[in-house]
């Protein structure tokens, strides 16, 4: 009879159906580049995703940034900007809209002198582009040089905006 019974246990267990789960269906719009991710795990993509949750499972949904481009908010069955915590009672879906970030603006840097491979170094990583190079008559010490700068350090210029160098020529 306890036999019976253990045997009648051990089956009822193998044939027992696990509780129903939901599914949750992520989307990304927008002009940047990010990832969405889940808390459970489930859930790690830059593209369209999805992921079956069990039922009353509690899911956070976040978001991680792409290269120049920031997360603006959800819609669907999430809203704002913050985190978007699911409870798994039915099937949901998400849309992440990442937009991307405007081009740093150029701030003319102070190359006055420096030498041209120095200067050329400064302008760049300033998010400027060097412009035109004029060589003039200076002094033995200003040779190779940049002795003049047009537009003056400080300036603002669009991302990639032009310094034009003046260097020395030496006597």
């Amino acid at each position: 009879m306890i036999a019976a019974l253990a045997a009648a246990a051990t089956l009822g267990a193998a044939e027992a159906v696990p509780p129903p789960g939901f599914t949750l269906t992520v989307t990304k719009a927008g002009t940047g580049a990010g990832t969405v991710v889940t808390s459970p795990a489930g859930i790690d993509c830059g593209a369209d995703c999805t992921a079956v949750f069990p039922s009353g499972r509690s899911v956070t949904v976040t978001t991680v940034d792409g290269y120049r481009a920031r997360f603006t908010g959800w819609s669907g069955d999430c809203s704002g900007t913050a985190a978007c915590v699911l409870t798994m009672t039915g099937d949901h879906a998400v849309q992440a809209t990442f937009n991307k970030l405007p081009a740093p603006a150029c701030k003319v840097p102070r190359v006055l002198g420096l030498s041209l491979s120095k200067a050329k170094t400064r302008i760049l990583k300033a998010n400027c582009k060097t412009g035109k190079l004029v060589r003039k008559a200076s002094t033995l010490k200003q040779k190779g040089r940049v002795i003049a700068q047009r537009p003056k350090p400080g300036t603002r210029l669009r991302n990639g905006g032009k310094v034009n160098l003046t260097l020395g020529k030496g006597a």
